[in-house]
């Protein structure tokens, strides 16, 4: 039994959705002057679609796929600082919202994969 069936799965819809936000947030937010804020979010919001459509269309889930949208929540929480686009408040806090989302998310499905895929008693 995959997790296609489960809530899991459904919530990691949210991460698609925080995915499309990141990749339209830059028109949106109007700031893309701020290359480096651009580039990082559109790249993260398409490996972030990806890594969910993997786990919506797949006949098995795995564990790994909620630890990389994690680590990808991680990334995106603390990028404003580690590209210098930390002095912009509106997309910095976009950022630390979006990753604390995405790495909720990611936790959440990878400890119900992790779950799922331990022996019962």
């Amino acid at each position: 039994m995959s997790l296609q069936t489960g809530g899991s799965s459904k919530l990691t819809l949210v991460n698609l959705f925080v995915g499309i936000w990141l990749i339209i947030s830059p028109f949106v937010l109007i700031y893309t002057n701020i290359a480096p804020a651009v580039w990082n979010n559109v790249g993260i919001g398409i490996l972030l679609i990806l890594l969910v459509t993997y786990v919506l269309f797949s006949t098995i889930t795995f564990e790994w796929a909620g630890w990389i949208m994690a680590a990808l929540g991680v990334w995106e929480i603390i990028s404003p600082f580690v590209l210098g686009f930390w002095s912009y408040p509106t997309i910095m806090w976009n950022n630390i919202i979006a990753g604390i989302i995405i790495w909720v998310v990611g936790a959440w499905f990878a400890r119900a994969s992790w779950q799922q895929a331990r022996p019962s008693r």
